[in-house]
This record gives C-alpha cells, structure tokens and sequence, in this order.
C-alpha cells in the first residue's frame, strides 16, 4: 500500500549554488488549490519512488524479506533500464567522439556545420580557431558511480541540498551571469573548481553569429590565468541529441540545456540525480515558484517558444518511474 502523500512520504532533494549577480550562460562540469492539486496528482509517482528509495531497510518488519526480495528485483530491473539507455545514447549520439569540438573531430580546412544553419555552412576551420581546440574528447576511463545535475528551476531556492549534491562524485552546472561582468566573474567564478577536473562546456559552433565572441572569450579568459579547460559543443553532437529526444517522442523545436546534460550525465554516470527540474509557476505545496532561481531573472516566465519544458518534464518522470534517473523536487534533508 502506497504511504499516504505528504511531505514525511519522502526525503528531498535540491540544493542552489552561491547566487552570482553575474547574463550570458556557460555550463559546468565538475567532480566532486486546483492548480495545486492537479500538480499533486501529475507528480504522485515521483513522490511514491522517492519514498522508495528512502525506505529503512533496517526496520524489523513483518514481510520484509518478501519487500527486500522485490526491492533487490527492482534495483536490477532499474539497473538494466540504465544500462540500456546509456547504450542506445552511447549508439544514437556518439557522444564519447563528439561532445565536444577538437582537433581530431573538426580539422584544419574542414567545413564547421553550425547547428544552427548547419546545412548551408560555408565556414572552414581556420588556424585562429583551430589552436584553441583540444586534441580530442577525454571521456572518462571508467563510468562515474553517482553524478548530479543542477537545472535553474526556481524549485532550487531555499532548498538547502548542497551538501547532498556535493556528496556526489561528479556534477553537472549550468552558470548564468549578467553580461557587464562576465569576464570578471567568470574568472573568479573558475577559480573554485581548478583543481576538481572541471571543464567550461560552450558553444561556439551553435551559429555563425555567436562564434567570434565566444573565441574573444576564450583568448580573453586564457590570458587572465584561467586554468580550468574551455571546450566548445560540437554541433554533431548537439544535433543527435536533439534527434535522439525527437526520436523518443519530444515535439519541441529544440531541447533545453537541462535535457542535454541530463543525456551526457546518463552516458557518463551509473547513478544520475537531477535538481532544479520543476517547470510549473507553483511548487507541490502551491507556493510560487519563479522560473530561475537567480533572482536577477525574476520576471522571466514560463513561455518559451523553443522549449516545451513541461513535455521534457513528463519524460524525465517516466524515467524516473523506470529507475534511470532519480528526481528530485523538494527540500534536501539538513
């Protein structure tokens, strides 16, 4: 029998960063009422596997050799679902060879498709482009054993998971700062993670447009003493992610930024937890939610004509129904 839907049903989940005043975006990657109750309703069974996974399996129960014998069946059904997504990601995006440009992926005098108008490109890559790249992807010799990724979801505020994100062997970050002092910042902002095998993951070959100033950035950053790695989406890959997602039954124009990490962390981590996900005006509670936790974007809403977040969300609670991801929506235990 399911336990009854309140909030001691379940531990949570979710944790924000140091706000920055910092406009612009990088990513990160580093070690280390009604309305209300339709809501309640939509996410029953995401607040019914999180109470799973907190069971005490330490309770001398009546049963319970019947309950760990289905638990320990559920883990291996839910290992496999993991195994095979990452599989079919692994198949479908090539992201080992292609989550980033280099030098063995895009050389010297080849044709740079840009995401964006990647059909009509008459871009080549040139010496001034070409030197800033590495000499090609470094995936991790082994899979990470748990990983975090952090969506901007106004869900974050007051959610006091630091801690629990930072227990986790590698996590997956999305900055966003204020454009008037972006290198500054930025730069103060890397300095944290040099020595946690961090990368800066942009996108300079998103379109034609937005490469100068996204190389200007690199050079500037470099020349400031930045040592933490700057690597550049390559558009294969940002197209077979798109593709991927459109093949599994999304219908927007173009994924979100949340999406794509939750892929990469699928094919680089046994164990994947999201935070930050929550893409409604109230939370489970009916309180406000604003759309970022960063208030400086507070009025931003949720329309978006690009992305159709509440139909990522939907995908990211039957995965987590399956065992692939674990989703986390409310506070963080202290």
């Amino acid at each position: 029998m399911k336990p009854p839907l309140t909030r001691r049903s379940f531990q949570s989940h979710a944790r924000v960063r140091k706000e920055s005043s910092s406009g612009g975006t990088a990513s990160f990657m580093y070690r280390h009422p009604l309305l209300c109750l339709c809501l309640v309703l939509f996410i029953e069974d995401v607040l019914w596997l999180s109470w799973l996974y907190t069971s005490n399996s330490d309770c001398d129960c009546p049963g319970m050799a019947g309950f760990e014998q289905e638990r320990q069946l559920q883990r291996s059904l839910h290992m496999k679902e993991r195994d095979d997504t990452r599989k079919e990601i692994w198949e479908k995006t090539r992201v080992q060879d292609y989550l980033y440009a280099s030098k063995k992926s895009m050389p010297l005098g080849s044709v740079i498709p840009f995401f964006e108008g990647r059909n009509k490109s008459t871009y080549y890559m040139v010496p001034d482009v070409y030197n800033y790249l590495p000499e090609e992807v470094h995936w991790p010799k082994s899979m990470y054993e748990n990983c975090s990724v952090i969506g901007n979801g106004g869900i974050l505020l007051n959610s006091s998971c630091g801690p629990e994100i930072d227990s986790t062997q590698y996590v997956f970050s999305m900055y966003d700062f204020k454009k008037e002092r972006i290198i500054t910042d930025f730069v103060e902002y890397l300095s944290q993670y040099e020595d946690k095998g961090a990368k800066v993951w942009s996108h300079m070959f998103h379109y034609d447009s937005k490469a100068k100033l996204v190389l200007r950035a690199i050079v500037i950053i470099r020349a400031m003493g930045a040592k933490t790695e700057m690597v550049s989406s390559h558009p294969v890959f940002l197209q077979a992610v798109n593709d991927f997602w459109k093949m599994n039954g999304l219908t927007s124009t173009r994924i979100s930024s949340g999406l794509v990490f939750t892929t990469i962390a699928l094919a680089m981590c046994k164990e994947t937890h999201l935070y930050g996900y929550w893409p409604f005006p109230v939370d489970y509670e009916g309180q406000e939610v604003p759309y970022h936790y960063y208030l400086y974007d507070y009025q931003h809403t949720q329309n978006n004509t690009f992305h159709k977040l509440p139909e990522e969300f939907k995908m990211l609670q039957t995965l987590h129904k399956k065992g692939v991801i674990k989703l986390h929506i409310g506070k963080c235990k202290q």
